[in-house]
Formats: C-alpha cells, sequence, structure tokens
C-alpha cells in the first residue's frame, strides 16, 4: 500500500475517511467564499467611506 501511495500519489481510504475527505475539501471551499464575499464587503464600505471607516481603521487610510 506504501508504494502505491507514493507511486501513483494516491490515498487509500475506507468510507469513514473519505467522508471526512470530502467534508474537509467543502470546508475549505466554503472557507474561501465567504473571505471573498467580506472582501467584496470591504470594497464597498471602502468605496462609499461608510461610517467613515478611515476614521476608526487608520490603517485604511493608505486605500
Amino acid at each position: 500500500m506504501d508504494t502505491l501511495q507514493r507511486q501513483y500519489r494516491v490515498n487509500i481510504a475506507g468510507p469513514t475517511t473519505f467522508t471526512v475527505l470530502l467534508n474537509s475539501i467543502q470546508m475549505g471551499f466554503n472557507t474561501l467564499a465567504i473571505q471573498k464575499r467580506s472582501s467584496d464587503v470591504w470594497n464597498v464600505l471602502l468605496k462609499q467611506n461608510l461610517l467613515g471607516l478611515k476614521l476608526f481603521f487608520p490603517q485604511l487610510r493608505s486605500v
């Protein structure tokens, strides 16, 4: 089994392990989607200068 994993770069998984791997991949994609949405929200807020965000977050002044 070690030879299969090294030579062909595959993971041998039973039903439980396979389910865990799929859940892990799904969580990764969900995290990427959340990061993109939060980035979009920040961009909208910065464009609108909503509530004077640059006053609350000095590091955003250079943006």
